[in-house]
């Protein structure tokens, strides 16, 4: 085992934990903005306007997420990660189906 296999794991851990970290990063940095605006610049925002903006911002990103899965683009990035950047599974992959046709299986 060399030492970029003892680091994946934190590097995977890492990406999903950014990943998931980032939407309250984000949420939280959308908001000291919005009070940076209203306190520092003098901009008045009405307190409605803040939910309605908000809002969009869930339903824009709730509506990708649906679009993603509706239109298989997710599953086809996947796809594409499995069979050109994982050689193992492509492997398992081939390997089933040689066994496959050696029992006779049909798929």
């Amino acid at each position: 085992m060399t030492i970029t296999d003892k680091l994946v794991p934190y590097y995977v851990w890492f990406m999903y934990g950014f990943g998931t970290v980032g939407v309250v990063m984000g949420t939280l940095n959308f908001g000291v903005t919005i009070a940076t605006l209203i306190t520092v610049k003098g901009i008045y925002i009405p307190t409605w306007a803040i939910v309605i903006i908000s809002g969009s911002v869930i339903a824009a990103c709730t509506a990708t997420g649906y679009y993603f899965e509706k239109y298989s683009i997710w599953k086809r990035a996947v796809s594409h990660q499995n069979q050109n950047v994982n050689p193992e599974l492509l492997q398992i992959s081939k390997d089933v189906k040689i066994i496959k046709e050696k029992l006779g299986i049909k798929e």
